[in-house]
């Protein structure tokens, strides 16, 4: 007998169900592959169809969790980022003026300490939070 057939179970009449083999074939093997790709590792090894049915669906539905968390980690990461670089390329322009209007160079370090206070306290930059 192949490694699959010893977990199929015979109908009512004691006979091997045909349908059966080829449902538990299929599960077994979609439940193999689902382990292997979500390399989950070694878990409790199931014996019926809707145990291998169950587990395949779980071992997704786990994956595709883990998977949302870990790109809306990755999403916050990238908008702090790009906020962080549109505050840096302002605060650069700022930085240009104050050169261009001869500003000393003690008020240009105070109003770039300040720049960076406020970033630090409420990632703001906006010249209406900023005046408040």
């Amino acid at each position: 007998k192949q490694w699959y057939q010893r977990r199929v179970r015979a109908d009512e009449n004691g006979e091997p169900n045909e349908y059966a083999a080829t449902a538990m074939k299929y599960a077994v093997s979609l439940y193999w592959s689902t382990q292997t790709m979500t390399t989950i590792g070694e878990v409790v090894k199931p014996s019926f169809f809707w145990e291998y049915v169950y587990l395949t669906l779980t071992l997704l539905a786990g994956v595709m969790i883990f998977a949302s968390v870990v790109g809306s980690i990755g999403n916050i990461i990238t908008n702090l980022r790009a906020n962080r670089a549109v505050f840096q390329d302002r605060l650069d322009h700022l930085k240009e003026y104050m050169g261009y209007r001869n500003v000393g160079k003690d008020l240009q370090n105070r109003i770039i300490r300040w720049f960076d206070y406020l970033w630090a306290q409420n990632h703001t930059f906006e010249e209406e939070d900023v005046l408040k």
